[in-house]
Protein backbone atom coordinates (compact mmCIF):
# COMPACT_ATOMS: atom_id res chain seq x y z
CA UNK A 1 0.00 0.00 0.00
CA UNK A 2 1.43 3.30 -0.92
CA UNK A 3 1.04 5.79 1.42
CA UNK A 4 0.13 9.49 0.05
CA UNK A 5 2.86 12.33 -0.71
CA UNK A 6 1.33 14.70 2.32
CA UNK A 7 1.30 11.95 4.56
CA UNK A 8 5.14 11.18 4.66
CA UNK A 9 5.57 14.82 4.61
CA UNK A 10 3.80 15.40 8.18
CA UNK A 11 5.26 12.58 9.59
CA UNK A 12 8.99 13.89 8.88
CA UNK A 13 8.32 16.97 10.16
CA UNK A 14 6.69 15.42 13.26
CA UNK A 15 9.30 14.03 14.06
CA UNK A 16 11.45 16.88 14.14
CA UNK A 17 9.59 19.08 16.61
CA UNK A 18 11.81 19.52 19.29
CA UNK A 19 9.99 19.33 23.24
CA UNK A 20 8.64 22.60 24.97
CA UNK A 21 10.49 23.10 28.21
CA UNK A 22 8.38 23.18 31.35
CA UNK A 23 9.88 26.35 33.39
CA UNK A 24 8.10 26.89 37.21
CA UNK A 25 8.93 29.49 39.78
CA UNK A 26 11.27 32.19 39.56
CA UNK A 27 12.94 30.59 36.18
CA UNK A 28 9.35 31.19 34.71
CA UNK A 29 9.06 34.25 35.59
CA UNK A 30 12.68 35.64 34.50
CA UNK A 31 11.22 34.33 31.59
CA UNK A 32 8.09 36.09 31.11
CA UNK A 33 9.76 39.54 32.15
CA UNK A 34 12.30 39.26 29.41
CA UNK A 35 9.41 38.44 26.90
CA UNK A 36 7.50 41.32 27.91
CA UNK A 37 10.54 43.85 27.86
CA UNK A 38 10.94 45.34 24.83
CA UNK A 39 14.03 46.39 23.24
CA UNK A 40 14.08 49.80 21.43
CA UNK A 41 14.16 49.50 17.55
CA UNK A 42 17.21 50.50 15.63
CA UNK A 43 16.21 53.82 14.59
CA UNK A 44 15.44 54.68 18.28
CA UNK A 45 19.27 53.78 19.33
CA UNK A 46 20.68 55.89 16.12
CA UNK A 47 18.70 58.84 17.40
CA UNK A 48 20.00 58.82 20.99
CA UNK A 49 23.06 58.47 19.66
CA UNK A 50 22.87 61.37 17.42
CA UNK A 51 21.55 63.37 20.32
CA UNK A 52 24.22 62.61 22.80
CA UNK A 53 26.84 63.59 19.90
CA UNK A 54 25.02 67.19 19.29
CA UNK A 55 24.83 67.14 23.11
CA UNK A 56 28.37 66.89 23.56
CA UNK A 57 28.82 69.66 20.84
CA UNK A 58 29.73 73.48 22.42
CA UNK A 59 26.98 75.92 21.33
CA UNK A 60 28.52 79.05 19.82
CA UNK A 61 26.84 81.99 20.31
CA UNK A 62 26.24 84.54 17.56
Amino acid sequence: MDTPESFRKGRKMGTQLQPTPVLYGKDAEAVLKEINIKLPSEKAVESEARSEFFKNIKKKGL
